[in-house]
């Protein structure tokens, strides 16, 4: 009988340190951002769900360009608050996978783990950058594929070049194509056709296109 409340109080010792003391509503936040934006800022909402206060001793995160803070070191029972923080976008694209690590004095929960889940997108996207042609090859025209998204509207630069003929043609869905036709290939020669983006949100932006013959 001894053993058995032993046991039993044993148990109930664990379950309460077993118990997690700060409940997220989220652990991960996705979202696809885009390139032209010099921040993503986020927010992970918690709430102290325990009969203490719990303290909040450091906050780490995997990589320099996030940095991240709570709204203050220490929650009382049944206290909301935030994880809040951002995320720098400058020269990155593509994929972007961010821990954010939160340290308690809490014995049964004294590492959260957190995560930013991010898809960093170009409001516009050219390809190829590069028209290229063999020297005394056919002049045949090339054609570069432009994709926008979010109202980006995309428009050809004039130039002086000598060298080749572009146009450009708006497709449905947002797209644009860009041809490109060489006025000669029997000799050499390097240009660059410029194109301009421009929206309210983005504001303008340059995009190049190499034109060649080698």
């Amino acid at each position: 009988m001894k053993f058995i409340l032993i046991y039993i109080v044993f148990i109930c010792a664990f379950c309460n340190i077993s118990r997690a003391e700060l409940i997220f509503e989220n652990h991960v936040i996705g979202e696809r951002i885009y390139s032209s934006s010099p921040e993503f800022k986020f927010a992970f909402d918690f709430l102290n769900d325990s009969e203490k206060n719990v303290k909040i001793t450091k906050i780490a995160t995997s990589c320099g360009c996030t940095a991240s803070v709570a709204d203050k070191n220490e929650y009382a029972p049944n206290e909301s608050g935030q994880i809040r923080g951002a995320f720098k976008t400058e020269g990155k694209r593509g994929k972007q996978k961010v821990d954010v690590v939160v340290f308690t004095d809490d014995i049964s929960a004294p590492q959260i783990k957190l995560s930013l889940d991010l898809e960093i997108v170009d409001p516009v996207r050219v390809m190829p950058r590069l028209a290229i042609w063999q020297k005394d090859s056919e002049p045949s025209e090339k054609t570069v594929s432009i994709e926008t998204e979010d109202g980006v509207k995309v428009s050809l630069v004039e130039n002086d070049d000598g060298n080749y003929s572009a146009r450009m043609e708006e497709l449905p869905n947002s797209k644009y194509a860009l041809h490109i036709t060489p006025v000669q290939t029997s000799k050499p020669f390097k240009g660059i056709v410029e194109l301009k983006s421009e929206s309210p949100r983005h504001g303008q932006k340059a995009y190049l296109v190499h034109v060649m013959v080698k």
